[in-house]
């Protein structure tokens, strides 16, 4: 994922915001649903925690790209 894709993606998702609350319950910079963090800790091996990693801006990222 380049850098220019992740930065459309945080402005068109939360407008930059990481505290972004979406509409259907989806969180943080990225607009990451709890299914996402399950799906990335189940393949990945992972241990991210929904919701509090999807309002850390870098944690946020790290899901986002593993998944």
């Amino acid at each position: 994922m380049t850098a220019a894709l992740l930065a459309a993606m945080i402005a068109v998702e939360s407008g930059g915001d990481c505290r972004a609350v979406g509409a259907r319950g989806e969180i943080g910079i990225l607009q990451i649903s709890r299914g996402v963090v399950e799906d990335v800790n189940r393949i990945r091996g992972t241990h991210y925690k929904w919701p509090d990693d999807c309002f850390d801006k870098r944690k946020s990222i790290e899901i986002c790209v593993a998944y």
